[in-house]
């Protein structure tokens, strides 16, 4: 849930001009996941207390997710 719903937050804000989420944007991403901003939240702040190498290895599945994304968001950027 949580990377799912971090990568789809990041891809929809690099998509836009600025490269930064519009709170439609936000909102509409978090119901598609059926999760709160405070869901992610309480997520991060659990996990980073307790098992710091748990939130690398979220983190590292995120950046690859991430970049696995990149040709199809700079191929938005061309049209």
């Amino acid at each position: 849930m949580f990377i799912a719903t971090y990568v789809d937050l990041r891809v929809v804000g690099l998509a836009t001009e600025d490269q930064q989420i519009t709170d439609a944007g936000r909102t509409e991403v978090l119901s598609r996941h059926g999760v709160s901003e405070s869901d992610l939240l309480d997520f991060a702040a659990y996990h980073a207390l307790d098992d710091l190498t748990f939130m690398r290895q979220v983190w590292d599945e995120i950046e690859v997710l991430l970049e696995a994304q990149r040709p199809m968001m700079d191929d938005r950027g061309r049209e």
